[in-house]
């Protein structure tokens, strides 16, 4: 079991490095699910004031991000929310704390670094909601565990019984 565990979770140091590799040759797609992320942050938070802890390297594109997501955002909440439709504006202020960074990625210590996307804080601090992408693959990761055992161990999958026939049924 020990073995198992210890491939299981070499995926996803593997996936984590793949992913890496992806979006620095490819810029324009984490520009634009930096941009997802923060939409979604914005939606599932509906603060009027959220500050962003990110990495120092992504700061210019988060930045270049925010205004779009808001907009976004703001016209997402006017034209769905019932209770939204007969205002104009919401307030939406997102700042970023460029005092406080995240750890830049270090393929080396995987567990100690941050591949991107950023974390949102709203009310002092006191809500917090993680949109970075160590915590997005963590989430598939740990669903996925049951199904990745399944195929590199077939063997240790229980066999599923046939369902028993029902006693209750009458006989002609």
């Amino acid at each position: 079991m020990k073995k198992i565990n210890e491939m299981v979770e070499g995926l996803l140091v593997e996936a984590s490095n793949q992913l890496a590799q992806d979006l620095k040759a490819n810029p324009q797609k984490y520009k634009d699910l930096i941009r997802s992320l923060l939409l979604q942050g914005l939606i599932k938070l509906i603060e009027p004031s959220i500050t962003l802890k990110v990495r120092k390297s992504d700061v210019a594109i988060i930045k270049e991000q925010v205004d779009n997501a808001v907009k976004e955002y703001k016209r997402l909440m006017l034209s769905q929310v019932r209770d939204l439709k007969d205002r104009k504006d919401i307030p939406c202020k997102v700042s970023i704390d460029e005092a406080n960074f995240l750890p830049e990625w270090n393929p080396d210590e995987p567990s100690k670094s941050c591949l991107g996307g950023f974390v949102m804080y709203a009310k002092k601090n006191r809500i917090v909601c993680s949109q970075t992408l160590n915590d997005r693959i963590a989430l598939v990761h740990a669903s996925a565990i049951p199904g990745i055992r399944a195929q590199l161990f077939p063997s240790l999958v229980k066999k599923r019984q046939p369902p028993a026939e029902s006693s209750h049924h009458k006989h002609k």
